[in-house]
């Protein structure tokens, strides 16, 4: 008597011990199954919104992992068929899925599978003769979400636009399709088609050393995502920043530059987005703090450990001005001049919303390559100090800006820019912006390109480095100087007439209350008893040396490095100059700088070297950042089943 009544005890213990993990087996089976549908069903949905593609890859996942060999042996697995889909109850409704594959676009793309299978019994039936099977629903959902990184790219190549032809050294929307993006402007879109996956914009530096701000060139693309918000102060005039992600509102960029590093090798920002951008105002939760080139090798390297070629990014949009609180920026486009003839170009203001709101007003005057911004003696040839090209008087129109809170930005137009046989070739200006009170300590330049007779032969120097910063005095300051040109063509420098590489100024005192201006040591390749190369052709990198002993802590140098040549096919002088910053032991209270973003697209990565990532837009901007159409530069990944 007590075997067999311990006989059906024991027969319980094995159903469950036998049943019940068979069970369990087979759930995490199909468990794995699912999720993985729901994986590839998003993913597919999100690169090109294609639901019947989306359907097709998440079945053929399914085909594959679900209904072949599976703990049980049941052989195939039923799931319902494409717009057949069941539901618990007969209740319709994306959470009442209990068979089938369904992608759906509650805030955002993505993929519901529910696979529901009566799974035998092997001595649970012989207990109880009903349970001779157990229902199981098993459920996996996957969907693109987060993917913001923190990195802006510049919308606009050479603005305003449009470009009279399609030469990659003139106006494109970076957005657009390539072929058609030279004809818009940066007022209008008309002539253009904006990118996709099918047509794709033209590559570019997206970011790094060779994507350098319109008017810094220490800034390289990188930002602060969780500082924001560059309009709100307290009693005393100090900004209020929003800050998000435990981070200190008055976090200092070398602190910050490690926040925002950890959320590109997390794959996405964990949030909050930003929000939806409303042109022409620039809102202040749209204002991101920037950080500057001193981060740009850190970065890319860890968008090379995180990242691949042919993967795509979600990134924020910016004019390429990086803009201070309270101040103004100044940009101007390339000058071009006839060797005999008359010519006029545009300067563009943007004032910070405090700076517009003051009525300040900003005068702008030329300022030549004669010396006067550097310590060497200029180029003689420049058209502005051989006497062949004449401004008009005035020489710029609303000279000084308007001002007032109307004027966020602001086009001020050079008057005619006569020139009679100007000598041909490449050279250097500056416009200065002199603020009115209550600023009028405010004054920025801007580096003007000047080309004369339709100059071609070119080189650069905009993969250099052109930011250092010291922890204190006695540190040296090192900058790469990095010459290119193009790889053929006609704008190609050719090497039979060589370089020189100079230090024009070295890095000097800011700061205008230092008197005399405190100029520090420099050298070229470790050597301090020279300040210039000679004999050099594009592609030779130097490394340009200061020495900080007699520096001072708290303060910020600058300087300028120049380089000349001639160009062989014409023997005409072409100069570039590159500005240096140099900060040492600046340690800030809070972010003053920052970037308006203007809104959002998608970029496949065409290339990633040690310094740089190019890549192309696939998609058109969008001003949501929670747009559908952005699914493709999101991370996908599972998330619970009952989130909307």
């Amino acid at each position: 008597m007590l075997v067999a009544l311990m006989f059906t005890v024991l027969m319980g213990f094995a159903a469950l011990g036998v049943d019940v993990g068979r069970f369990y087996a087979e759930r995490r089976y199909v468990q794995d199954a699912v999720d993985s549908a729901a994986l590839a069903c998003a993913f597919k949905y999100g690169h090109g919104g294609d639901e019947v593609a989306a359907w097709g890859a998440g079945d053929a996942i399914l085909q594959d992992r679900n209904l072949n060999a599976n703990p049980l042996g049941l052989g195939k697995l039923p799931y319902s068929a494409r717009g057949s889909e069941t539901y618990a109850d007969d209740i319709v409704g994306e959470q009442n899925l209990i068979s089938g594959i369904l992608p759906v676009t509650t805030n955002g793309r993505g993929c519901r599978v529910a696979i529901t299978v009566d799974v035998p019994t092997f001595l649970i039936k012989i207990l109880s003769p009903t349970l001779n099977t157990i229902t199981m629903t098993t459920q996996g959902y996957a969907k693109s979400k987060g993917g913001m990184l923190p990195t802006v790219v510049k919308r606009y190549a050479n603005p305003p636009g449009p470009a009279a032809s399609d030469q990659s050294n003139l106006f494109h929307d970076q957005t657009m399709a390539e072929g058609q993006d030279w004809q818009c402007s940066t007022t209008s879109t008309v002539g253009c088609t904006p990118a996709s996956e099918a047509s794709p914009g033209r590559e570019f530096v997206i970011f790094g050393q060779a994507a350098k701000a319109t008017n810094d060139s220490s800034f390289r693309g990188y930002i602060g995502l969780d500082i924001r918000d560059f309009t709100s102060t307290d009693g005393s005039g100090n900004l209020n920043h929003d800050a998000y992600n435990s981070v200190p509102p008055t976090v200092t960029v070398n602190v910050l530059k490690d926040y925002e590093a950890s959320w590109i090798l997390n794959l996405s920002y964990p949030g909050p987005d930003i929000c939806v951008i409303q042109l022409p105002n620039f809102l202040p939760c749209a204002q991101i703090a920037v950080i500057n080139g001193s981060s740009s090798g850190q970065f890319v390297t860890d968008y090379q450990t995180t990242f691949n070629v042919g993967d795509e990014l979600l990134l924020q949009l910016y004019d390429g001005y990086v803009k201070t609180v309270p101040d103004f920026t100044i940009a101007s486009n390339q000058l071009t001049l006839s060797t005999s003839g008359s010519a006029t170009s545009t300067v563009t203001y943007t004032y910070s919303t405090q700076f517009a709101a003051s009525g300040a007003q900003v005068t702008t005057t030329l300022v030549p390559d004669n010396g006067t911004m550097t310590d060497d003696a200029g180029t003689a040839t420049n058209p502005f100090l051989s006497g062949c090209a004449t401004l008009s008087t005035p020489a710029f129109t609303a000279n000084p800006t308007p001002g007032g809170p109307s004027y966020v930005t602001y086009n001020q137009t050079w008057n005619t820019v006569t020139t009679s046989n100007c000598d041909k070739g490449i050279y250097q200006a500056w416009l200065r912006g002199t603020s009115s009170a209550p600023y009028t300590s405010r004054v920025h330049e801007t580096l003007v390109n000047v080309n004369v007779g339709g100059q071609q032969r070119d080189f650069s120097l905009a993969s250099s480095d052109a930011y250092a910063a010291v922890a204190g005095p006695g540190t040296q300051a090192d900058y790469v100087i990095h010459t290119t040109t193009a790889s053929s063509g006609a704008t190609k420098w050719t090497g039979s007439n060589l370089l020189t590489l100079s230090w024009a100024k070295c890095p000097t005192t800011t700061d205008p209350t230092i008197l005399p201006p405190e100029v520090l040591v420099c050298g070229i390749d470790g050597n301090f008893a020279s300040t210039s190369i000679s004999n050099m052709n594009p592609g030779q990198d130097h490394t340009f040396n200061v020495q900080t002993t007699l520096a001072r802590s708290g303060q910020v140098y600058t300087g300028w490095v120049r380089e000349t040549g001639l160009d062989d096919v014409t023997n005409k002088r072409v100069t570039h100059l590159l500005q240096m910053t140099l900060e040492v032991d600046v340690i800030p209270g809070g972010a003053t700088q920052y970037v308006d973003v203007l809104g959002y697209a998608v970029f496949k990565v065409t290339a990633i070297s040690s310094n740089d990532l190019s890549g192309r837009a696939v998609t058109g901007v969008y001003a949501d950042p929670s747009d559908m159409a952005l699914s493709a530069g999101k991370k996908v990944g599972l998330v619970p089943w009952e989130q909307p």
